[in-house]
């Protein structure tokens, strides 16, 4: 059986307002079959009314979650906060990526 880049799965959200950081990373690199990737949003310094990015419903995709996790550090005294959302990521059934090119 063949992988599926999980690059091919990756859903993208974004919004980061001033002072703010997003960055997305998607794990493994590959995924086969029944297993998924985990998809994982992380804002530095996020609004305080900043809720769960709303990702939206994408054909043959499962998305599960998100788990969250917050972080705080305190360095010279300039506080920096990290929140992570994570989400799992399945394809629903087989994926065909390749398409032949037309003649």
């Amino acid at each position: 059986m063949r992988g599926v880049p999980s690059a091919a799965i990756l859903v993208l959200w974004a919004g980061a307002a001033s002072g703010q950081e997003v960055q997305l990373r998607l794990e493994p690199a590959y995924v086969y079959p029944g297993e998924a990737a985990v998809l994982h949003v992380e804002i530095t310094n996020p609004a305080p009314e900043m809720k769960a990015p709303d990702l939206p419903a994408v054909a043959g995709l499962v998305l599960r979650g998100p788990r969250v996790s917050n972080q705080t550090s305190i360095v010279n005294g300039q506080r920096t906060q990290t929140v992570v959302y994570s989400y799992a990521v399945q394809p629903a059934g087989p994926l065909d990526l390749w398409q032949s090119p037309p003649f």
